[in-house]
C-alpha cells in the first residue's frame, strides 16, 4: 500500500487550534476594548489565524491526497462532503485572517470593531472545524476509509462495496 497517511496525524494542528483561537480572540478583544492591552496585543492573534490558515492549507492538501488513495475503495462522492467542508474551513480562515488583519492596520473604535468582527468568525470557523472533524470521522470510522492503509487490503474493498442485494 502507500505507506501511512499523513493527513490524520496533522488535522489535529489547524482544527486544535480553530478550538482554542476563539477564546484567545474573546480575551483578548475584551481586554482591548476594557483598556487593559492596546492594539499591539492583537497581533498575537492574527499571527495565530495566520498559522491557522497555513496549517489548514497544508492539511487540506495532504488530505487532497490521502483523498485520491481512499477512493480506490470507496463509492464515488463519499469523500466529497468532507473535502467540501475543508474548502468552507480554508476560505473561513482566511476571511477571519482578513478581519483581524483589519484590527491592525486600522485606527481606533475601527479597529477594535473589525477585532469584535474577526471574535465573531472564530467561532464561526470553529464551527465549521466541528462539522469538518464529523465528516472525517464518518469516512475512517463508518465508511472505512481507513482500511485501505491496512495489511489486509482485501477486505477493505470488501467492506467498501454495496452489499448484495437479496436474492
Amino acid at each position: 500500500m502507500d505507506g501511512v497517511p499523513l493527513h490524520p496525524a496533522l488535522v489535529h494542528i489547524p482544527l486544535g487550534l480553530a478550538f482554542l483561537l476563539p477564546f484567545l480572540a474573546l480575551a483578548a478583544v475584551v481586554a482591548w476594548w476594557k483598556g487593559a492591552v492596546t492594539q499591539r496585543a492583537w497581533r498575537v492573534i492574527v499571527v495565530l489565524q495566520l498559522v491557522l490558515l497555513g496549517a489548514g492549507l497544508y492539511v487540506k492538501q495532504t488530505g487532497e491526497h490521502d483523498s485520491r488513495i481512499v477512493r480506490r475503495i470507496l463509492p464515488r462522492g463519499t469523500v466529497h462532503p468532507h473535502s467540501e467542508a475543508a474548502d468552507w474551513f480554508v476560505w473561513g480562515a482566511g476571511a477571519t485572517l482578513v478581519l483581524a488583519g483589519l484590527g491592525i492596520v486600522l485606527k481606533d473604535r475601527k479597529a477594535r470593531w473589525a477585532a469584535t468582527a474577526a471574535t465573531v468568525a472564530t467561532f464561526v470557523v470553529a464551527g465549521i472545524g466541528v462539522r469538518l472533524g464529523h465528516l472525517g470521522g464518518v469516512l475512517v470510522y463508518q465508511k472505512g476509509a481507513a482500511m485501505i492503509y491496512t495489511a489486509d487490503s482485501t477486505m477493505a474493498l470488501q467492506r467498501a462495496a454495496p452489499p448484495a442485494p437479496p436474492r
